[in-house]
This record gives structure tokens, C-alpha cells and sequence, in this order.
């Protein structure tokens, strides 16, 4: 007798976790699996703004990360400059955050705020962000000699619109959680420049010679019919701020214009799954823009706008062990259940950020999605908890359903704690969790 013919939907499925057998990518380098930590929330905090404050940032401000771990210097400078500008932002937020929380000094709100003037002020463009700066001189084409008085600083080129939003959020934060005129004005006048930039020329990021970057096409409708919630949230954060830090008519009339054309309602876009997959950098960018605009408007229509968007996303990212995002929930829908995820998130944690190679294969409990991800490795269907997570310059941009990453990674570099100290901050800003915890 003959044997039944395989079905083609499972004979599918076998061929394609076969593929992912096959093509996932090798894992070699050591292999680390730590034990969660043991601190309370409040000590790794500590932890983190010490090891941040004494290896981790530059002579201007600007955070360096990562650093070699036998010797906390600077690993391959110019290499890891391409979001200097990015994180230096999320810190930048996270200082504003504990500045809420605590009412504490601003002193480290005023040095973050100098460094990013400093990207702004070495391309010698107003408006234009360098993605970093380090010292000169250098014959990486990546990088131009920084614009009087900072000559004797390189910067790198090419900036991007995931710069232009975390900037833009730390801006934002400063200005929702800071009362100080003197700060205040200088977002006013910080934030206005780079919405100048960004709201002028047909939407985008020019470098020195007036050409968008590769990645500055900011149009918030591709062929203007097909949505991008990432550039609209751009666009609308750097136009909102703009509008409520300087008051001027005309920026609130530009602001306006943007609303009236309906981009409030394509930002939350920006994050989407489809079969399984999704984007994990737009939807760390989108959620930092919708955080953003509710935190600084004064509308109740619109910021109810965005405190809807924020709900539908999280209705998407809920259960991926994501602290940022789930803090971010938790302060637009005072939704307890994003309390809890956020809490558990930040106490799985780990108390030092180190970068090893990942291999979860073996890890129990997580299943395995059908599909792999664009790199061929295994995904899981749960969440890997984040202290198995991949250790990188901001984790929250991590795909939290892969198996497999950082191959080749030996323990050698040690990243900057900002993806913790933003999420417990905001956090703490908001009453998620007391000092104690």
C-alpha cells in the first residue's frame, strides 16, 4: 500500500525549520547564561549611574559605548559612533526622568543637553545632527572634520532618523519633566533648529552639500498614498516641540498643518507584526515618538490621540519582556498589567551589560515560531527573558523572540546602562515603583 501523500502545509513547515537548521547562523565565541539578579531595582540603578558616570562618558558628555571590560577604554571609537547621537539622547531623557522622580540636581540634564548641542555645532549645518564625534584627525571617509571652533573633532556622517527621534525624545522629556527657564530655553532653541532642519526642503535629513542622507527621507506617505509611521512621528515630535517649547505662532501653525493632515494617526503604524514578524527598531522609534507628543501636549483631544496609539501598540509588543515599552504603556493607560511586565523585566536585568555570544536553542519553555527572521536564525514563540537577551548598546531595540545572536561575541565589551536607567526612571517618574523597590 502506497503511503498517504504529505499535506502541503506541513510538508511547508518541515522545509522551512529544516532551512532554519540548516542556515541558522554558527554560534561560537562563549556562550554565557547569568542567573537574574538578586539587587533591588534602586541598587542596580546606583550601579549603573556609577559605571555610566566613570567609563562611559565622553570629555564633551556624550556617551561612549561600549568599552573594552579589561581595561574600560573606549572599544573601536570611531566604529561605534553611528548612534552616539541616539543614546546620548535616551540618556538624556532618563537624567529628566530622575529629575521628576526626585527633583535632584540638573547638573547632569545641563551637561547631556551641551553634548547634543555639540552634534549640532560640529557639522557646522544648523539643525544637522552628527551621529558622533571623536577626536581628530581621521581618514575614515565616514567622517568630516568637525566646523570651527571644533576642528580638532571628527564627526560621523550620514545621520539617520533613529538619531533625529531619540534626540528628539530626550528633548521632550526635558521639556514634560524640567521647570527651569534657563533649560527650557535651550531645548526651545535646540529642538527649533532641528525642526527647522527636518520640517523644510520636502521632509528630510541634508547633509553639508544639501543631499538627503540614506536614511533621512522623512516623506510621512511613501508615493503619498502608503503610511510610514516612523518618519510621521518624527516629523510630529519635532514640530510639537518646537511649537510648546518656543510659543511662536509660526511653529504652532506648522505644527497644525502636519495634525490637519492627519499624521496624529499614522505614527502608531509604525508598529505592526505580520505573521509573527515585526520591526523592533521601528517600534522602539515609535514608541518613543508617541511617549514624546503625549507627554508634551496641552491638547486633550490629541494627546488622547497619542495615548491611543501608545494602547495599540501595546496590545501588539504586550508579553515581549520589554520594560521601555511597557513603562511607556503603563504611563498612558495606567494599565497595571504593564506595570507588572515592566517591573519583571527590570528585575531580570542584569547588574553588568557585557556582550557574549547568545544561543537559547536549548533554553526550555519558548517554542519555536515557524519562521525565521530575515538573518535565517530560530525565533521563539515566548519571549527570551531579557538577562538571556543579547547585551548591546540599548537592548530595548533587541527582537526579543531570537534564538540565536551576537556569534563571535567573547565577554570583551561592556555597554552603558542607559536602556536600564531610562526605564526605571520613567518608571519611578510616574509611581510604578517606589525607591525601595
Amino acid at each position: 500500500m502506497r503511503p498517504p501523500p504529505l499535506a502541503p502545509l506541513p510538508l511547508a513547515a518541515a522545509v522551512v525549520l529544516a532551512s532554519c537548521s540548516l542556515f541558522s547562523p554558527e554560534v561560537t565565541g562563549i556562550v554565557s547564561t547569568p542567573a537574574p539578579s538578586l539587587r533591588t531595582l534602586a541598587e542596580k540603578a546606583r550601579l549603573y549611574e556609577e559605571d555610566l558616570r566613570d567609563h562611559h562618558l565622553s570629555p564633551q558628555g556624550l556617551l561612549l559605548s561600549p568599552v573594552q571590560r579589561a581595561s574600560k577604554k573606549e572599544a573601536k571609537p570611531l566604529a561605534n559612533k553611528a548612534d552616539q547621537a541616539a543614546w546620548t539622547g535616551c540618556l538624556l531623557a532618563a537624567y529628566a526622568f530622575r529629575h521628576a522622580a526626585e527633583d535632584g540636581d540638573l547638573a547632569d540634564v545641563r551637561r547631556t543637553l551641551g553634548a547634543l548641542r555639540l552634534l549640532q555645532d560640529v557639522t557646522g549645518v544648523p539643525g544637522l545632527l552628527a551621529r558622533g564625534v571623536a577626536p581628530g584627525p581621521s581618514d575614515d571617509p565616514r567622517y568630516e572634520k568637525g566646523a570651527p571652533p571644533h576642528a580638532d573633532l571628527v564627526w560621523r556622517k550620514d545621520s539617520s532618523r533613529d538619531q533625529y527621534t531619540f534626540v528628539l525624545f530626550g528633548y521632550a522629556a526635558t521639556l514634560a519633566c524640567v521647570e527651569e527657564a534657563s533649560i527650557r530655553e535651550v531645548v526651545a532653541r535646540d529642538a527649533g533648529a532641528l525642526a527647522d532642519h527636518v520640517l523644510s526642503e520636502g521632509f528630510s535629513i541634508r547633509g553639508p552639500d544639501g543631499r538627503t542622507t540614506t536614511y533621512g527621507d522623512l516623506r510621512p506617505r511613501w508615493a503619498g498614498l502608503v503610511p510610514n509611521g516612523v518618519n510621521a512621528g518624527v516629523l510630529l515630535l519635532a514640530a510639537s516641540l518646537a511649537a510648546h517649547a518656543s510659543g511662536g505662532e509660526e511653529a504652532a501653525a506648522r505644527y497644525r498643518d502636519l495634525v490637519e493632515d492627519g499624521l496624529p494617526g499614522i505614527v502608531p503604524k509604525g508598529i505592526f507584526r505580520i505573521l509573527g514578524l515585526h520591526n523592533p527598531n521601528n517600534d522602539n522609534m515609535s514608541f518613543a515618538c508617541l511617549d514624546g507628543l503625549r507627554r508634551i501636549e496641552d491638547d486633550p483631544s490629541l494627546r488622547a490621540t497619542y495615548a491611543r496609539g501608545i494602547a495599540r501598540g501595546w496590545r501588539l509588543a504586550r508579553g515581549s519582556g520589554n520594560a521601555l515599552f511597557a513603562s511607556i504603556a503603563f504611563a498612558a493607560t495606567g494599565d497595571p498589567e504593564a506595570r507588572e511586565e515592566a517591573t519583571e523585566s527590570l528585575r531580570l536585568f542584569p547588574e553588568e551589560k557585557v556582550g557574549y555570544a547568545i544561543d537559547n536553542r536549548d533554553l526550555p519553555g519558548l517554542g519555536r515560531r515557524l519562521l525565521p527572521d530575515t538573518s535565517m536564525s530560530p525565533r521563539s514563540r515566548l519571549a527570551v527573558p531579557i538577562h538571556r537577551q543579547p547585551m548591546t548598546s540599548f537592548v530595548w531595540k533587541n527582537d526579543p523572540f531570537r534564538l540565536v545572536s551576537n556569534p563571535g561575541a567573547r565577554g570583551e565589551e561592556e555597554y552603558a546602562g542607559v536602556d536600564y536607567l531610562l526605564a526605571y526612571w520613567m518608571l519611578r517618574a510616574q509611581d510604578g515603583i517606589g525607591p525601595g523597590d
